[in-house]
């Protein structure tokens, strides 16, 4: 019981110790849970808390970087703005320093064109006692252009052959028979202009002539024209003009580099480089390059070549970089050896009497009596005015006779009176003492040393000390010094003139024809053996003219004559006449040569021998093949017989019919050519009283008329105007003939004064007559050479009679108009395409002219307008493509253009893309390319046939495209063309 008590004791302890632990286990796991649930309550207030202190500080660095951000974002704004306006104060800064320094760089071209037009306004002629000015005494030299050997185009081809199926259809027909030759395409006779005209129409003219035609000064005086006319529309107003010996002799590659350096030194034009080329890029500086023959001058022909080449390569670069720029060269004939493409070549024409006036007029002064004097003795001398049509013996003529009051009739003589003037009685008129011991014999015989040596050696110009060495050894032989040298070479060539420093450290003759005449002099003194050289040299153009003068020089000159012609003296082997020699070549050279030197009036003992020479010119001239050998025969007869009493002779043989036409066609044109005292008025009487010459011997004595400004000639002209107007050609050849005679007789009456309204009412007469345009051409070419200033408003009613400027088969007179009109002319025209009273194809006629005029400098002031037609899609594509080739010579901006390279016509694009390479910006030139590979673009833009054969061209496309691509000598693009060529089976 106890137990079972105690263990219900023990039970009830247990079970309560169980209950009270449990509700310790109780309450401490509620004490426990209690305390977890504040502790988790107070770590949730932490834990918000803190999130609350996160949000806030998140808030806060929130906040924060956008203020930082803001911050940032307001400095980077206002380092932006500080750059932005660094930068623009910068390019403030920049743009003023541009413009100060375009500033002083105009100001700098300004002053160098002051002095250069100061520099060339006063000529000095073999140091004359006074300066002449260039202003006053300037008679203008024109210029013809040279037509070269060349390839026919396709279209001339086509023409060309067209005509000889008409003559073949002709020939055959009953009562007809063949023509003795067959026609000519129509081409129209090399025009003859002004230099500056020549420069405006070809951009790029190499101006050729004989010693003394005026080159130089020709040069000189379009140098002078652009520095005091900067400015005027249509001209360049920064002219380059260059002396190329000095340019040679100065060691440059480089002629811009030269120009540069010379502007810096002479004329104090530093920074010059980079304003010359900004002003050849955009064509507003002309390149005047004097004296390309000159550069010959050397040791050795390599020598000579080399420096040729080398000048003519430096040349030939800068017309391609700067296709814009304006480019004159000058050179003697016989020294010209061709090398510069692009360029056109003009030959500078002798003075006509009427010039030759001039000159004497202005030389002298209104008021001073000898210039009567020396017109009257020129005009009784006929040989001297042959003479006197060369400016530089002109200018001779004139020294002498200011002396003399006479003149001598040999060149020879002319010149050496003219240094004997010089050398002693112009010092002795003026009571100049010079160095006494040195007298005028001895300088004469110093100079003919100096020539002889130096031309030896094929040298125009002579370095400063082997000149002076040469002086050295030339003096002990007259008893002086040899340490005199340099006195003597500062007299002569700082007192006289003869010999001049040309460039530092080189000196020579003032002119070429000063060390000839000395050199021949020099000959003529060693005797035999002078001749010996002078014949030994005659195929070399360097000793040309000093066999001439020496031939006037000799006391005998037949040994010369017979060393030329290769002839025993015993006289020998010339029984009846020398035309068969057998040392001469196939074109007579010798024969030539010689009866060149009779032009000069040398005695000659051999009497017979002169006559040989004369009757051998006349078989040659009757029985060669050769049309060229006939010219030259004809020519050097003229100038053997034409200037003297055989004048007659020479007429008597044209007016006989039994001569060939071919012949007396030759002497005709001789004539035209070189003129001579009464020849003008001999052809009129013989024209006037033979009206039954044939017609085309009629057609060539009108040229001749009209070449020699015979004045009388006029009423004769205008009676074969209407006998030929009231016939009726029997044949297409007669048609042909007519057309060509009427030409004839409308460019001589332009060139003798005729009747503007006569040459109009020619047009009217004869419209829709066929080779209208070689009639409108001719016309026009007339009209332009009138010195008439009612000519344009005669063409304007001209055009509002006949409906406009379209005459029918692409021919206008809008170019002549614009010719004589200018820029007003230029204006009314541009006007009537704008406004659209010109529509169709008179409109692009009168944009073919525009262009045409445009090439030459013109319509600078509407540029805008032409831009305005380019762009205007409602514009046909030739108006568009002519609008764009006048906008090639005003250059812009890429993006006035660059969008129409787009263009679904191929030919908006592809002018597009040629205007831009044209302003350098070749990006688009691809398209041209392949336009012409693919495509083949016509070589003109045809007028209304649908028939490429037989279209009318009437503005050349293929020109266009030559000239903007030839400056980028793309040579791959050549070799595509030339595949693409085969491929399609062209040659």
């Amino acid at each position: 019981m106890l137990l079972q008590s105690a263990a219900a004791n023990y039970t009830t302890l247990f079970t309560m110790f169980g209950a009270i632990t449990a509700a310790l286990i109780a309450g401490a796991g509620l004490l426990y849970q209690i305390r977890r649930t504040r502790a988790l309550e107070r770590d949730k207030a932490t834990w918000a808390a803190e999130l609350e202190a996160q949000k806030v500080q998140h808030q806060l660095d929130v906040d924060l970087e956008v203020k930082r951000r803001t911050w940032d974002h307001e400095v980077e704004t206002a380092e932006r703005e500080r750059r932005r306006a660094e930068a623009e104060a910068e390019r403030e800064r920049a743009a003023l320093l541009e413009a100060t320094l375009h500033r002083e760089v105009e100001l700098g071209a300004a002053e160098y064109c002051e002095k250069l037009a100061h520099e060339l306004s006063m000529l000095r002629i073999l140091d004359l006692s006074r300066p002449l000015d260039l202003k006053k005494l300037y008679v203008q030299v024109r210029v013809q252009e040279q037509e070269p050997l060349r390839y026919l185009y396709d279209d001339e081809l086509l023409t060309a052959i067209e005509l000889e199926d008409l003559a073949s259809a002709v020939v055959g027909q009953e009562g007809i028979e063949a023509p003795k030759k067959s026609p000519r395409p129509d081409r129209a006779s090399p025009a003859t202009l002004a230099p500056m005209e020549a420069l405006q129409r070809h951009q790029r003219i190499v101006v050729v002539g004989d010693p003394g035609a005026g080159k130089t000064t020709m040069v000189r005086h379009l140098a002078f024209g652009i520095a005091t006319r900067r400015g005027i529309p249509g001209l360049p107003d920064l002219p380059a003009y260059v002396e190329l010996n000095h340019f040679i002799g100065s060691g440059h590659t480089s002629l811009l580099d030269y120009l540069a350096e010379f502007w810096a030194d002479r004329y104090g034009f530093a920074g010059s480089r980079a304003h010359m080329e900004a002003k050849l890029t955009d064509g507003t500086a002309a390149l005047l390059l004097d004296g390309l023959d000159e550069v010959l001058g050397g040791g050795s022909t390599e020598e000579a070549t080399a420096a040729y080449n080398r000048v003519a390569n430096e040349v030939n670069r800068l017309a391609a970089r700067f296709p814009k720029a304006p480019m004159v060269v000058t050179c003697r004939r016989h020294g010209w050896r061709s090398g510069l493409v692009q360029f056109q070549v003009m030959e500078a024409l002798d003075f006509e009497w009427a010039q030759i006036k001039t000159f004497i007029a202005n030389w002298f002064g209104p008021k001073d009596v000898r210039s009567d004097g020396l017109v009257q003795a020129l005009s009784g001398n006929s040989r001297l005015q042959t003479l006197a049509a060369n400016p530089l013996l002109l200018s001779l003529i004139a020294i002498v006779y200011e002396r003399d009051l006479e003149l001598p009739e040999r060149r020879a003589a002319l010149y050496r009176r003219c240094v004997e003037v010089m050398l002693r009685e112009w010092d002795s008129h003026r009571q100049i003492s010079r160095y006494s011991r040195f007298t005028t014999d001895n300088k004469q015989d110093l100079l003919k040393q100096i020539a002889w040596h130096y031309h030896q050696l094929g040298q125009r110009y002579f370095a400063e000390d082997d000149l002076l060495a040469l002086i050295a050894q030339y003096l002990p032989t007259i008893d002086l010094p040899p340490g005199d040298n340099r006195a003597i070479l500062d007299e002569i060539a700082a007192q006289y003139g003869l010999l001049k420093a040309q460039a530092h450290g080189w000196y020579g003759f003032l002119h070429l024809t000063l060390q000839e005449h000395f050199t021949a002099t020099a000959l003529w003194e060693r005797g035999p053996e002078g001749i010996e050289v002078a014949t030994a040299r005659r195929y070399d153009p360097w000793w040309e003219e000093v066999v001439l003068l020496l031939a006037g020089s000799l006391p005998d000159a037949t040994p010369l004559l017979l060393g030329l012609l290769q002839l025993p003296a015993d006289g020998s082997g010339r029984e009846d006449d020398v035309l068969s020699l057998p040392d001469d070549d196939l074109f007579h050279t010798d024969l030539l040569m010689a009866a060149r030197c009779l032009t000069g009036s040398p005695r000659i003992a051999d009497t017979r021998l002169r006559q040989q020479i004369v009757r051998s010119l006349w078989r040659l001239l009757e029985e060669t093949p050769y049309e060229q050998d006939r010219e030259r025969a004809a020519q050097v007869l003229v100038g053997l017989l034409g200037s003297g009493g055989q004048l007659p002779e020479i007429i008597d043989y044209i007016a006989d019919d039994q001569h060939s036409e071919d012949v007396r066609i030759a002497l005709v044109d001789a004539l035209g050519a070189l003129g001579g005292r009464g020849a003008g008025e001999r052809l009129l009487g013989l024209f006037t009283l033979r009206s039954e010459l044939p017609g085309e011997v009629r057609e060539h004595f009108i040229r001749a008329l009209g070449k020699l400004r015979v004045g009388q000639a006029v009423p004769a002209l205008l009676q074969e105007l209407s006998k030929l107007q009231n016939s009726r050609p029997s044949s297409d050849m007669d048609t042909i003939a007519r057309t060509h005679h009427l030409a004839a007789i409308a460019e001589a009456l332009g060139a003798t004064g005729g009747p503007a309204d006569t040459l109009l009412l020619l047009l009217e007469q004869e419209a829709g007559s066929e080779w209208f345009g070689t009639l409108v051409r001719a016309v026009g070419d007339a009209l332009a050479q009138l010195d008439d200033p009612s000519v344009p408003d005669l063409l304007l009613r001209f055009a509002d009679r006949n409906g406009g400027w379209d005459l029918g088969g692409g021919s206008s007179l809008a170019g002549t108009y614009l010719n004589v009109a200018g820029e007003p002319g230029f204006r009314s025209l541009l006007d009537l395409v704008r406004a659209g009273d010109a529509t169709g194809w008179e409109a692009v006629l009168i944009m073919v002219s525009l262009a045409e005029f445009s090439t030459r400098g013109h319509g600078r002031a509407w540029r805008e307008d032409f831009l305005a037609l380019a762009v205007d899609d409602s514009r046909p594509w030739q108006i568009r493509w002519l609008a764009m080739r006048c906008l090639d010579h005003l250059p812009g901006s890429v993006d006035e253009l660059e969008f129409l390279t787009a263009h679904p016509s191929r030919n908006v694009a592809v002018s597009a893309a040629v205007t831009l390479a044209a302003w350098g910006a070749p990006g688009h030139l691809h398209l041209v390319q392949e336009a012409i590979v693919k495509h083949r673009l016509r070589p003109f833009i045809p007028l209304r046939s649908r028939d490429i054969r037989r279209s009318i061209g009437i503005a050349s496309v293929r020109g266009r495209l030559m000239q903007v691509l030839a400056p980028y000598n793309d040579v791959a693009f050549s070799r595509r063309l030339t595949r693409a060529a085969i491929r399609a089976g062209i040659d």
